[in-house]
């Protein structure tokens, strides 16, 4: 027998809410760069990779001050209600301010800072 297992990762999910959340290629970006500021942090393991996703998509959308931070259709496709995502969220928003305030990730920030990814590391909210 040749099972093939495979567990769903953020990536997987990213793609999906980036979709449904319809983000434009910047805010895919910097929903991919809050994502990798979680990879080196322990405490982050406590959610989900789902979980993380839909949090990302809620703290990108405040953060570029969309009519609606957590879109009907995110509720639909995550089963999850905004208040479900906020302490995920906020958790996420003390990551990205580390980074800037350069507290560490500096090779994701370094990475997030090229062109190719939408320079969403040098963005001021």
């Amino acid at each position: 027998l040749q099972f093939v297992l495979c567990v769903p990762t953020v990536a997987h999910f990213l793609e999906r809410y980036a979709r449904v959340n319809d983000c434009a290629e910047q805010e895919r970006f910097l929903m991919q760069y809050i994502l990798e500021l979680t990879l080196p942090e322990y405490r982050m393991i406590k959610y989900s990779p789902s979980q993380l996703a839909a949090a990302a998509a809620y703290l990108c959308n405040k953060l570029l001050k969309r009519p609606e931070a957590w879109p009907p259709a995110m509720i639909v496709e995550t089963q999850r209600p905004a208040l479900a995502v906020k302490k995920c969220a906020k958790e996420l928003c003390e990551l990205l301010e580390a980074a800037r305030e350069e507290r560490g990730h500096q090779a994701v920030k370094r990475k997030f800072s090229q062109r190719k990814f939408g320079e969403v590391a040098k963005m001021v909210f």
